[in-house]
């Protein structure tokens, strides 16, 4: 998805280091990163009655890679 500003990240970051960091996230389970969408301020969006949820990692990865 494309936004109305810019998220292209520093250039020492890669995805291998990105991907390790997300590992440790405290939304991550068993090393495998969960996001939480929000639909307001302080206020997480369930969806199909979860908070957190996984994303396949090559739609992860394609979206990182192209932000670098």
């Amino acid at each position: 998805a494309k936004f109305p500003f810019s998220f292209k990240l520093p250039k020492p970051f890669s995805l291998h280091a990105i991907l390790e960091a997300m590992k440790i996230d405290k939304k991550a389970k068993s090393e495998e990163p969960r996001f939480v969408l929000i639909d307001r301020i302080g206020h997480a969006a369930p969806f199909e009655g979860e908070y957190c949820r996984t994303v396949p990692a090559s739609t992860l990865e394609a979206a990182i890679q192209e932000e670098l």
